[in-house]
């Protein structure tokens, strides 16, 4: 088993994309016998592009710091041949409200000489 610190660099970069259209939906209200009836009528979508935007944000060359943590084991088949495996966690401290973790999983075969 094994713990400490991580240090890394990432680069960060996120958007969005907003889209706007219109709809003007028209209300007919009619009285039959006393009774009054209220129907909607969908109006056709329009674009405006005037009002839709995208926003970019980017970080480059960020140094995290954070933390990892792992197990792992190593097995002798013969004299000389092992087989190891080993699986490691690491989890960085947000930067731009991003949190990057990775789980490693190693395996190997190995010759002491």
């Amino acid at each position: 088993a094994f713990g400490g610190v991580a240090v890394g660099r990432m680069d960060v970069s996120r958007s969005v994309t907003s889209s706007v259209t219109m709809r003007q939906d028209t209300t007919v209200t009619a009285t039959i016998n006393g009774v009054t009836f209220t129907n909607t009528v969908p109006g056709q979508t329009v674009s405006v592009p005037a009002q839709s935007q995208t926003l970019r944000e980017e970080r480059t060359n960020a140094f995290a710091a954070g933390w990892t943590g792992g197990l792992g084991l190593e097995y002798m088949l013969w004299d000389c041949v092992f087989l190891r495996g080993e699986w490691e966690y690491i989890k960085f401290l947000s930067v731009k409200n991003t949190v990057v973790q990775t789980n490693n999983l190693h395996f190997g075969i190995g010759y002491k000489f």
